[in-house]
């Protein structure tokens, strides 16, 4: 079963990605994909990193200092980066015990191969654990629709509790 975590932004998605991401690794389970982190300058948002969680490699996803590449909000997003780093890190992921991908959403989605490498991942056996952006359109509503996934909204009376439960969730099935 592939697990996916949603809201809006700032709710703690990535957090509790984190956060199980820590728990299965405590328990030996072998952990690969990608996760997402803003980054600030001044206490304004500027941009997003992402990393790799195997090799530990990073790269700007999007940023404000950007000149080129398409459009999100304020942000340009850095198509090189998702094909170099964030792409690899998914299917490379998918030999791993648990895939984790951190996020499913408009500025990956920008990219053909990231799209590509989400369908694949959702095909292949390994559990996924994913956040992914609300709303029904595109890539990230297609995704919601699976039968083979599961839901959860972000809140903050909840965020806390979600990762001890989908760690325990994962590690039963494994």
């Amino acid at each position: 079963m592939n697990h996916l975590l949603t809201g809006p932004p700032r709710c703690g998605k990535t957090t509790a990605l984190e956060r199980t991401v820590e728990c299965l690794r405590a328990d030996g389970v072998a952990v690969g994909g990608v996760l997402t982190r803003e980054r600030r300058r001044d206490g304004d948002r500027v941009g997003f990193v992402c990393r790799d969680l195997d090799s530990g490699e990073e790269g700007w996803l999007a940023s404000v200092d950007r000149e080129d590449g398409p459009r999100v909000g304020k942000y340009r997003v850095d198509r090189e980066t998702i094909r170099d780093v964030v792409v690899p890190a998914v299917e490379a992921g998918r030999s791993a015990d648990v895939l984790v991908v951190d996020e499913i959403a408009a500025m990956q989605c920008h990219s053909a191969a990231f799209v590509a490498a989400v369908e694949n991942a959702l095909a292949h056996e390994t559990p996924l654990l994913a956040s992914v952006a609300t709303g029904s359109e595109g890539v990230p509503g297609a995704v919601t629709r699976r039968e083979d996934v599961t839901v959860e909204w972000v809140r903050e009376a909840t965020r806390d509790a979600i990762p001890g439960r989908l760690c325990r969730s994962v590690s039963t099935r494994l």
